[in-house]
Protein backbone atom coordinates (compact mmCIF):
# COMPACT_ATOMS: atom_id res chain seq x y z
CA UNK A 1 0.00 0.00 0.00
CA UNK A 2 2.39 2.46 1.06
CA UNK A 3 4.80 1.38 -2.61
CA UNK A 4 1.59 2.44 -4.64
CA UNK A 5 1.01 6.05 -2.46
CA UNK A 6 4.52 6.64 -3.38
CA UNK A 7 4.35 5.64 -7.00
CA UNK A 8 0.65 7.81 -7.40
CA UNK A 9 2.55 10.62 -5.41
CA UNK A 10 5.32 10.48 -8.12
CA UNK A 11 2.90 10.79 -11.03
CA UNK A 12 0.80 13.65 -9.72
CA UNK A 13 3.86 15.44 -9.06
CA UNK A 14 5.26 14.46 -12.59
CA UNK A 15 2.24 15.09 -14.43
CA UNK A 16 0.65 18.70 -15.70
CA UNK A 17 -1.20 20.19 -13.48
CA UNK A 18 -4.46 20.48 -15.84
CA UNK A 19 -6.77 20.79 -13.47
CA UNK A 20 -5.09 24.56 -12.27
CA UNK A 21 -8.10 27.38 -11.81
CA UNK A 22 -6.37 30.80 -11.92
CA UNK A 23 -7.48 33.81 -10.07
CA UNK A 24 -5.93 36.69 -12.19
CA UNK A 25 -3.43 37.84 -14.81
CA UNK A 26 -0.03 39.17 -13.92
CA UNK A 27 0.61 41.22 -17.52
CA UNK A 28 4.15 41.65 -17.24
CA UNK A 29 5.98 43.93 -19.09
CA UNK A 30 9.66 44.44 -19.31
CA UNK A 31 12.54 47.28 -20.08
CA UNK A 32 14.40 46.04 -23.06
CA UNK A 33 17.80 47.24 -21.65
CA UNK A 34 17.71 46.19 -18.66
CA UNK A 35 16.70 42.67 -19.56
CA UNK A 36 19.78 43.19 -21.78
CA UNK A 37 21.83 44.54 -18.82
CA UNK A 38 20.94 41.79 -16.52
CA UNK A 39 21.52 38.84 -18.44
CA UNK A 40 24.49 40.09 -21.05
CA UNK A 41 22.97 38.56 -24.21
CA UNK A 42 25.74 40.04 -26.69
CA UNK A 43 22.27 39.44 -29.40
CA UNK A 44 21.18 42.82 -27.66
CA UNK A 45 22.49 44.73 -29.89
CA UNK A 46 19.57 46.41 -31.55
CA UNK A 47 16.97 46.82 -28.87
CA UNK A 48 13.41 48.69 -29.01
CA UNK A 49 12.97 51.85 -27.34
CA UNK A 50 9.22 51.00 -25.68
CA UNK A 51 8.47 48.19 -23.06
CA UNK A 52 7.68 44.74 -24.55
CA UNK A 53 5.72 42.04 -23.79
CA UNK A 54 7.69 39.22 -20.96
CA UNK A 55 4.43 37.46 -20.41
CA UNK A 56 0.85 36.74 -19.88
CA UNK A 57 0.78 34.47 -16.25
CA UNK A 58 -2.36 33.32 -15.13
CA UNK A 59 -1.76 33.17 -11.40
CA UNK A 60 -3.00 32.08 -8.18
CA UNK A 61 -3.92 34.49 -4.81
CA UNK A 62 -2.59 31.87 -2.48
CA UNK A 63 -0.30 28.69 -3.02
CA UNK A 64 1.76 27.10 -5.44
CA UNK A 65 1.68 29.65 -9.07
CA UNK A 66 0.26 26.89 -12.08
CA UNK A 67 2.82 25.76 -14.40
CA UNK A 68 2.84 23.65 -17.78
CA UNK A 69 -1.28 22.94 -17.51
CA UNK A 70 -1.32 20.75 -20.39
CA UNK A 71 0.47 19.15 -22.77
CA UNK A 72 -1.19 21.68 -25.63
CA UNK A 73 1.88 22.66 -27.85
CA UNK A 74 1.36 26.63 -29.69
CA UNK A 75 1.08 25.83 -33.39
CA UNK A 76 2.16 28.39 -36.37
CA UNK A 77 -0.90 28.50 -37.51
CA UNK A 78 -2.57 29.15 -34.46
CA UNK A 79 -1.18 32.55 -34.55
CA UNK A 80 -0.50 33.57 -38.13
CA UNK A 81 -2.48 36.55 -38.11
CA UNK A 82 -0.59 37.97 -34.90
CA UNK A 83 2.89 37.13 -36.32
CA UNK A 84 3.43 40.75 -37.27
CA UNK A 85 2.04 42.66 -34.00
CA UNK A 86 3.80 40.00 -31.93
CA UNK A 87 6.79 40.58 -33.57
CA UNK A 88 6.76 43.76 -32.43
CA UNK A 89 5.00 43.71 -29.07
CA UNK A 90 6.47 40.70 -27.71
CA UNK A 91 10.11 40.35 -29.45
CA UNK A 92 12.80 37.12 -28.01
CA UNK A 93 15.05 39.68 -26.95
CA UNK A 94 17.56 36.68 -26.75
CA UNK A 95 18.03 37.02 -30.56
CA UNK A 96 16.56 33.68 -31.19
CA UNK A 97 13.81 33.19 -33.16
CA UNK A 98 10.58 35.10 -31.48
CA UNK A 99 8.58 31.37 -32.39
CA UNK A 100 10.34 29.35 -29.60
CA UNK A 101 9.49 32.22 -27.08
CA UNK A 102 6.26 32.56 -27.53
CA UNK A 103 5.60 28.57 -27.52
CA UNK A 104 7.88 28.93 -24.01
CA UNK A 105 5.23 31.11 -22.36
CA UNK A 106 2.35 29.06 -23.76
CA UNK A 107 3.35 26.10 -22.79
CA UNK A 108 4.59 27.13 -19.07
CA UNK A 109 1.98 30.10 -18.30
CA UNK A 110 -0.80 30.04 -21.09
CA UNK A 111 -1.96 26.64 -20.78
CA UNK A 112 -3.09 27.24 -17.53
CA UNK A 113 -5.90 29.84 -18.69
CA UNK A 114 -6.35 27.09 -21.64
CA UNK A 115 -10.37 26.52 -20.56
CA UNK A 116 -10.87 29.90 -21.40
CA UNK A 117 -8.44 31.21 -23.74
CA UNK A 118 -7.51 28.94 -26.72
CA UNK A 119 -3.44 30.09 -28.43
CA UNK A 120 -5.36 32.56 -30.92
CA UNK A 121 -7.26 33.88 -27.72
CA UNK A 122 -4.39 34.36 -25.20
CA UNK A 123 -1.98 36.22 -27.90
CA UNK A 124 -4.96 38.54 -28.59
CA UNK A 125 -5.60 39.66 -25.39
CA UNK A 126 -1.78 40.47 -24.04
CA UNK A 127 -1.64 42.14 -27.21
CA UNK A 128 -4.47 44.02 -26.66
CA UNK A 129 -3.90 45.16 -22.77
CA UNK A 130 -0.46 46.07 -24.41
CA UNK A 131 -1.87 48.76 -27.03
CA UNK A 132 -4.60 50.09 -25.04
CA UNK A 133 -2.73 50.35 -21.99
CA UNK A 134 0.69 52.13 -22.54
CA UNK A 135 2.91 52.36 -20.03
CA UNK A 136 5.61 54.01 -21.73
CA UNK A 137 3.01 57.19 -22.33
CA UNK A 138 1.42 56.70 -19.26
CA UNK A 139 5.15 57.35 -17.16
CA UNK A 140 5.98 60.11 -19.59
CA UNK A 141 2.71 62.61 -19.01
CA UNK A 142 4.23 62.01 -15.02
CA UNK A 143 7.80 63.22 -16.47
CA UNK A 144 9.56 59.94 -15.62
CA UNK A 145 11.61 58.96 -18.80
CA UNK A 146 14.54 56.93 -19.51
CA UNK A 147 17.55 58.71 -18.20
CA UNK A 148 21.13 58.31 -17.70
CA UNK A 149 21.17 60.72 -14.59
CA UNK A 150 17.73 61.05 -13.00
CA UNK A 151 16.26 58.70 -10.71
CA UNK A 152 13.09 57.85 -9.27
CA UNK A 153 11.53 57.30 -5.92
CA UNK A 154 9.63 53.62 -6.92
CA UNK A 155 5.93 55.02 -5.47
CA UNK A 156 6.01 57.93 -7.72
CA UNK A 157 6.25 55.24 -10.46
CA UNK A 158 4.18 52.76 -8.83
CA UNK A 159 1.26 56.03 -8.29
CA UNK A 160 1.86 57.08 -12.15
CA UNK A 161 0.49 53.87 -13.07
CA UNK A 162 -2.29 54.04 -10.12
CA UNK A 163 -3.44 57.34 -11.39
CA UNK A 164 -4.32 55.64 -14.90
CA UNK A 165 -5.57 52.44 -14.35
CA UNK A 166 -6.62 53.03 -11.13
CA UNK A 167 -4.91 50.14 -9.44
CA UNK A 168 -1.51 49.10 -7.99
CA UNK A 169 1.52 47.67 -10.65
CA UNK A 170 4.22 46.21 -9.52
CA UNK A 171 7.40 47.05 -10.31
CA UNK A 172 10.18 44.28 -10.72
CA UNK A 173 14.00 45.38 -10.62
CA UNK A 174 17.39 44.06 -10.31
CA UNK A 175 20.47 45.57 -8.47
CA UNK A 176 24.10 45.68 -9.69
CA UNK A 177 26.62 47.37 -7.81
CA UNK A 178 24.56 48.59 -5.44
CA UNK A 179 22.72 50.12 -7.68
CA UNK A 180 18.73 49.34 -8.78
CA UNK A 181 17.51 49.54 -12.32
CA UNK A 182 13.60 49.56 -13.49
CA UNK A 183 13.08 46.02 -15.24
CA UNK A 184 10.00 45.32 -15.32
CA UNK A 185 6.07 46.91 -14.80
CA UNK A 186 3.33 44.45 -14.35
CA UNK A 187 0.24 45.02 -14.26
CA UNK A 188 -2.73 42.47 -12.60
CA UNK A 189 -5.99 41.29 -14.35
CA UNK A 190 -9.23 39.94 -13.35
CA UNK A 191 -9.76 36.74 -15.11
CA UNK A 192 -11.61 38.63 -17.72
CA UNK A 193 -8.45 40.03 -18.90
CA UNK A 194 -10.63 43.27 -18.85
CA UNK A 195 -10.88 44.89 -15.46
CA UNK A 196 -7.53 45.58 -13.45
CA UNK A 197 -6.95 45.06 -10.10
CA UNK A 198 -4.24 45.44 -7.38
CA UNK A 199 -0.70 43.82 -7.67
CA UNK A 200 -0.56 42.11 -3.84
CA UNK A 201 3.10 43.50 -4.17
CA UNK A 202 4.29 46.58 -5.48
CA UNK A 203 7.92 46.11 -5.58
CA UNK A 204 10.02 42.77 -6.33
CA UNK A 205 13.84 42.78 -5.59
CA UNK A 206 13.85 46.81 -5.96
CA UNK A 207 16.58 47.15 -3.36
CA UNK A 208 16.24 50.65 -3.11
CA UNK A 209 12.86 51.65 -3.55
CA UNK A 210 13.85 55.56 -3.03
CA UNK A 211 16.25 55.59 -6.06
CA UNK A 212 15.58 53.57 -8.97
CA UNK A 213 17.73 53.98 -11.89
CA UNK A 214 15.74 53.26 -15.83
CA UNK A 215 18.38 52.73 -18.53
CA UNK A 216 18.25 55.24 -21.62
Amino acid sequence: MAILFVFSLVLLLNSPNSCAAFDYFKFSLQWPEAFCAKNGHPACNQMPNHFTIHGLWPEKTFGFQPHFCTHTKLKKKDIKNLKSDLKLEWPNLRGKKPFKFWSHEWEKHGTCSETVYKPHDYFSLALHIKKNHDVMSILSQAQIVPSQNTTYDGNSIVNAIHNSIHHYPELACYTTQNVTYLWEVRLCLEPNGVSFKDCANHFHNCHNQKDIHWHA
